[in-house]
């Protein structure tokens, strides 16, 4: 569920989260990595491209990111349940900054996997 790079650090072409990296985190990124074989990277161009061709949507969203996203939301959910009831029933930081976070971040999946089906339905209709 590989997508393709957006941001041009990739060297395969892929999405591998390169993006996430602050500049100064990636430019020691780049001094530590080893470089991918000349054969290695045109096996992944070629995938990429194969797959590419088989949808025109670009796939954003890695199946472990969306695993981390979903599992995010949930142990959020998860401490509001078990929020103490001894508890300050105002204390709603840790939920409200867990909102801001990983709610965020679900409400743009969502509106990615909300795309894709548009796109598919679209593509059926023609």
């Amino acid at each position: 569920m590989a997508g393709t790079c957006w941001c041009g650090r990739s060297e395969s072409g892929i999405c591998v989260g390169l993006h996430r990296f602050s500049e100064e985190e990636y430019q020691a990124f780049l001094k530590e990595k080893k470089p991918f074989s000349e054969e290695t990277l045109q096996e992944v161009k070629q995938q990429t491209q194969q797959d590419e061709k088989k949808s025109d949507m670009p796939v954003i969203y890695t199946e472990e990111r969306v695993n981390e996203i979903i599992k995010n939301f949930q142990n959020l959910l998860m401490e509001a349940d078990n929020f103490p009831r001894d508890k300050n029933p105002n204390d709603y930081r840790p939920f409200w900054s867990g909102l801001r976070g990983a709610g965020s971040s679900l409400l743009g999946l969502t509106n990615h996997l909300k795309s894709i089906i548009d796109h598919q339905q679209k593509e059926k209709s023609k």
